[in-house]
């Protein structure tokens, strides 16, 4: 018979620590890869908005992809790259997905959900923890994204500021949550 030290049955207790822990990954990976994917347009576009004519040339482009989305402020390198990535940008609601449909199937098959099972809570609580480390693991992301994005912005003189960096990654999670 196995016997559990009183650590182990405190470390199995905590489940919404155990899976923020292995999501540590993805929040650095999806955070610094999603703050690049913006970086890159701003870089790209800082240089062009640096003239009136570079500007009323983003502002045409933009004008002529009114129908993805509204071309608000796109005379700045921020403005730009928010509207040309406009639903592109989304691609990251594709790790809540995949960590969603894994936290409790992905578990059961690989045989760790019998040892969760086991531990004194009840499956609402367990199912409700790995959905919380879930939704911190997004705020995390928002965090990286918000702070990555505010640097290179500030670098690349994107015209937004900190507090316009940090509304951008979380409003970026809150989509994808």
């Amino acid at each position: 018979m196995l016997r559990r030290t009183a650590h182990q049955s405190r470390s199995l207790s905590n489940v919404y620590l155990k899976t923020l822990r292995g999501y540590r990954v993805a929040i650095v990976g999806w955070g610094y890869g999603m703050s690049l994917l913006v970086l890159e347009l701003v870089a790209s576009t800082s240089a062009i908005t640096q003239t009136a004519a570079g500007r009323a040339s983003l502002t045409q482009i933009a004008s002529q992809f009114a129908w993805n989305a509204a071309p608000v402020a796109v005379d700045t390198p921020g403005g730009y790259a928010t509207f040309k990535l406009g639903v592109g940008i989304l691609v990251m609601a594709i790790w809540p997905l995949l960590a969603a449909s894994r936290t409790l199937r992905g578990e059961e098959e690989s045989g760790t959900l019998d040892v969760l099972l086991g531990t004194p809570q009840s499956r609402v609580q367990i199912a409700f923890q790995k959905a919380a480390a879930i939704g911190t693991a997004l705020l995390g992301m928002a965090l990286v994204i918000g702070v990555v994005t505010w640097a290179g912005g500030a670098f690349f003189k994107g015209g937004y500021g900190f507090t316009d960096a940090l509304l951008f990654g979380l409003n970026l999670a809150l989509i994808c949550g």
